[in-house]
């Protein structure tokens, strides 16, 4: 006699989560501390529910990056689906389950390091400290009063006005190398690589500028670009900013370790 027919019916362990539901907030919610006890326990003990999650993994995988949205909603339409379909026939061996609920385990493990763990891309390295370190300048009273009206309007996110005012002033003093590194950043966060690289590699070899960037900002343009060929580039200007402990050298440690 073939086994019974069952309906894989989701647990709901608080907040009337479905399972799917409640799979997706470990993951990418704020699960409770008994909530995240209870997913783990379960994953240990119920095969079943680690092959849910290991589904669960293996879409979000796709483009997770570009398409989190959608591969949830996938999921979550894999999972309804799945919820029609018949049970599995009951093993006969049944030595076998402890083997395969630890492999179901050890899979869902590896894809969670896989994808939620792994190093970050280089243009998210690159866009990370953009957002934290180039967003805002600090403002000082003082003669430069046009240095200051064009961080002012970085600040403010104006930055076609600012690019403008930067070259502007860059006429006046061709060799100002604040000017050059905060026209570079202002080319850099508008996108405009080629410009942004002019600039650093202009600033790299201003001499007498004891904090000279230019290399570094030279390394971040190319991560940020990340064309063919540019991270192999920027890893070489990254080790030369390290050997010659040049300004952003710890941070030129940290993405050689991701790169």
């Amino acid at each position: 006699m073939p086994g019974k027919i069952k309906t894989i019916v989701p647990t709901v362990e608080s907040k009337n989560m479905t399972q799917s539901e409640f799979i997706d907030d470990y993951f990418s919610g704020s699960p409770t501390p008994a909530d995240k006890e209870v997913f783990e326990k379960r994953l240990q003990t119920e095969p079943a529910f680690a092959d849910e999650v290991a589904l669960y993994l293996s879409v979000i995988a796709v483009k997770r990056e570009d398409a989190d949205k959608e591969s949830k909603l996938r999921f979550k339409e894999l999972y309804i689906s799945k919820e029609k379909e018949t049970a599995t026939p009951v093993v006969k061996f049944r030595w076998l389950k402890p083997l395969m609920s630890a492999a179901a385990v050890l899979i869902v493990v590896l894809l969670a390091w896989t994808f939620f763990l792994k190093s970050p891309s280089a243009s998210q390295l690159a866009d990370k400290y953009i957002e934290t370190n180039l967003k805002e300048f600090p403002l000082k009273m003082g003669p430069d009063n046009e240095i200051q009206e064009a961080k002012n309007l970085i600040n403010n996110g104006k930055l076609a006005e600012a690019s403008k005012k930067l070259e502007d002033i860059l006429i006046k003093n061709p060799g100002n190398a604040d000017i050059i590194e905060l026209a570079g950043i202002v080319s850099l966060r508008m996108d405009n690589y080629d410009k942004a690289l002019g600039y650093f590699d202009w600033l790299a070899k201003e001499q007498g500028y004891f904090t000279n960037p230019g290399e570094f900002y030279q390394a971040l343009t190319l991560l940020k670009r990340n064309q063919p060929g540019d991270i192999q580039k920027a890893k070489v200007l990254l080790q030369d900013v390290v050997n010659k402990n040049l300004t952003g050298n710890e941070t030129a440690k940290e993405w050689l370790k991701d790169l």
